[in-house]
């Protein structure tokens, strides 16, 4: 992330890292003057990575007073970045319950409601996404594995037909992000795939109550892998 958006973006990231992190404590003041000189940036470069700061609920500044560190509960959580940050984290544990509790509300719907409005073109997407998670078992490819699982998840939440729940899929995007650690570490899941062929089924079958039983047990069997 950081890397494709200049000195700006480093600025960004490392101090929502850290502030997201614990490592710069709620109620802490920024010295502005002092952080252009540590990170060797210019003034406009610090003003503009405050003003996202900010818009992301991690800070707050006020003319002649300064600029201070809010706590958790200030913090955007819909925010994607604030969960990434999370994810890697001393809270990751609680940001992925919190994570799979929204997952859990979210997709089975959203696979109902793309079962039910299904078309070809969807229901072909989302087949050959599953097969090529297949394909990726056993050869253990974890970058074939994690660029079919987005692709799968990007159709399924764009044919659902909602826009409200299609625009939660960049934090899905964070939650599988975080999850190609778990499969690095414990390997791609013969279950998941099997869950993930069987979800693509239901919906190209039009079986709206089947797509969602599955959704549900496929986020399950994700909370598992990871623990």
């Amino acid at each position: 992330m950081a890397a494709r958006r200049g000195l700006h973006g480093v600025l960004v990231d490392d101090l929502g890292r850290r502030i997201v992190h614990h490592e710069i404590a709620p109620g802490a003041q920024l010295p502005l003057d002092e952080l252009g000189e540590q990170y060797g940036v210019s003034r406009t470069v610090v003003r503009e990575t405050m003003r996202v700061l900010e818009a992301k609920g991690l800070i707050v500044a006020r003319q002649n007073v300064g600029t201070r560190v809010l706590a958790d509960d200030a913090w955007h959580a819909l925010d994607v970045d604030v969960l990434r940050w999370r994810l890697s984290g001393p809270d990751a544990k609680d940001a992925r319950q919190d994570l799979l509790e929204l997952r859990s509300a979210v997709e089975p719907t959203a696979s109902r409601l793309a079962a039910l409005r299904r078309d070809d073109a969807t229901a072909e997407r989302l087949v050959a996404a599953s097969q090529r998670m297949r394909d990726a078992l056993e050869p253990e490819d974890v970058d074939a594995f994690t660029a079919a699982d987005v692709d799968f998840h990007a159709t399924l939440f764009e044919a659902a037909g909602n826009p409200l729940i299609a625009e939660l899929l960049s934090l899905v995007g964070a939650a599988l992000d975080d999850r190609i650690q778990v499969v690095a570490s414990h390997g791609i899941s013969a279950v998941a795939v099997d869950l993930h062929c069987e979800l693509a089924a239901a919906v190209a079958a039009g079986d709206a109550d089947q797509a969602a039983r599955t959704a549900g047990d496929l986020i399950v069997r994700s909370y598992e892998d990871s623990l």
